[in-house]
């Protein structure tokens, strides 16, 4: 699923002391390490149940090909992620070979218990302040342990009140075929009935004699860990 820039400006006139030292000590920059510990510590609740609607699009040789697919997805408290097919439009070849592929290799992916394999966790990534976050943010660079396709090097953008995740950017530590020159990936996040959801990821590649090409995923959750999704959050709120 990033770059920030904070700035802060006093002007004072007289403030006794024990108050300008509370706000010395609010204002003092974290440590990379706090930033990181906080981060990690701000994944709860986890994510056990959901069900969301699902809107998928794709498009190759410059949009001049393109599809999509709705889809009613869950995932219930035993792990297992389901999805139905309600709508599709669009050029076959990208509904069958690119939406309805990415569907099906998460349903593989929670069958065979491989979800851990990607998260955002010291396992799978180090961490390192990233430079200039935008204002009331932080910013985690994140590099993959290991040469995966389905890892990202890139940067993650943390809210600067609890080190949540808002948003994840990078390319895939390992290009995902030899015909693809280059990929840019954007996670989306936010909290719903207090836990952590993915609401949006979308991708832009080079891919050898199909050219530019675009993938979105949007969710619409209308279940958080077994408690309903009011219609005005079921895209998540805003930031």
């Amino acid at each position: 699923m990033k770059p920030l820039l904070f700035a802060v400006v006093f002007a004072a006139i007289v403030v006794p002391l024990h108050a300008l030292a509370r706000s010395a000590a609010y204002e003092r920059p974290p440590q990379p390490s706090e930033v990181v510990e906080r981060f990690l510590r701000s994944g709860g609740p986890p994510l056990a149940s959901y069900r969301a609607r699902r809107t998928l699009t794709a498009s190759a040789l410059g949009g001049r090909v393109s599809g999509s697919v709705v889809a009613d997805t869950s995932l219930d408290r035993n792990g297992v992620f389901r999805f139905a097919i309600l709508r599709e439009e669009g050029s076959s070849i990208v509904r069958e070979r690119v939406l309805k592929p990415a569907l099906r290799a998460e349903e593989q992916s929670y069958a065979e218990h491989d979800i851990e394999n990607v998260a955002l966790t010291p396992r799978n990534y180090d961490f390192q302040i990233g430079p200039n976050p935008p204002r009331g943010t932080f910013q985690l660079a994140l590099l993959a342990r290991r040469h995966s396709p389905m890892l990202l090097n890139g940067a993650a953008t943390l809210s600067a009140e609890d080190a949540d995740l808002l948003r994840f950017e990078g390319s895939p530590a390992k290009m995902p075929s030899v015909w693809t020159r280059q990929v840019n990936v954007v996670c989306e996040y936010a909290r719903i009935n207090g836990v952590r959801v993915t609401i949006g990821i979308q991708s832009n590649a080079d891919v050898r004699l199909v050219g530019d090409s675009t993938f979105a995923m949007n969710y619409e959750y209308t279940m958080v860990n077994g408690g309903p999704v009011a219609p005005t959050d079921r895209r998540g709120p805003s930031r």
